[in-house]
């Protein structure tokens, strides 16, 4: 098999010793382990990446970076996932979102909006009310996110464990197999 030199790169430690020498090589092994049960997606992302990270590679023209910086968000994932049962009005928005701010919650769904990801309609009632809801283009981003959600519940506790361990180890890299 041919390494990658890029795949290298990233397994590089703080110091700049890779991450890939005899000693250390489980975060190798756990990468190839997941590129050989997720094989289509793995050659899929790879295939991408090389394609938008060649020479005259330009960060505004990325798709992954421009999408992923905006929705990718926990304020964009949490109001597309409050709009997915049908339309709210703000106030609404703001009751299932307790914590984000109104400021927040207005530039986010302008934001939203602005991507094509849900209409927006003014009522002609005193004062004015809003209702929003998501789009064709929004509700094809639903399956996705559910399975990221999905994810996130199913990993949730061992993601907090790994960042105990790690905190606790005081290390720039944590050792996967311990």
């Amino acid at each position: 098999m041919v390494e990658d030199a890029n795949a290298r790169a990233a397994l590089t430690d703080a110091s700049g010793r890779s991450s890939t020498t005899a000693s250390n090589s489980a975060p190798l092994v756990l990468a190839r382990s997941v590129a050989a049960q997720f094989p289509y997606a793995t050659q899929l992302m790879k295939a991408s990446f090389v394609l938008w990270s060649r020479g005259d590679f330009d960060v505004e023209r990325c798709p992954v970076r421009e999408i992923l910086s905006h929705l990718g968000d926990k304020w964009t994932t949490l109001i597309v996932i409050a709009l997915a049962e049908g339309p709210h009005r703000f106030n609404e928005l703001r009751r299932a979102l307790p914590d984000i701010s109104n400021r927040m919650l207005t530039q986010t769904l302008r934001d939203l909006q602005r991507d094509g990801l849900l209409y927006r309609q003014v009522f002609p009632t005193k004062p004015p009310s809003v209702e929003y809801w998501l789009t064709p283009l929004g509700r094809s981003r639903l399956d996705p996110l559910a399975a990221l959600v999905t994810w996130a519940q199913n990993t949730h506790a061992d993601v907090k464990t790994a960042r105990s361990k790690f905190d606790r180890s005081g290390s720039v890299i944590a050792n996967v197999d311990s």
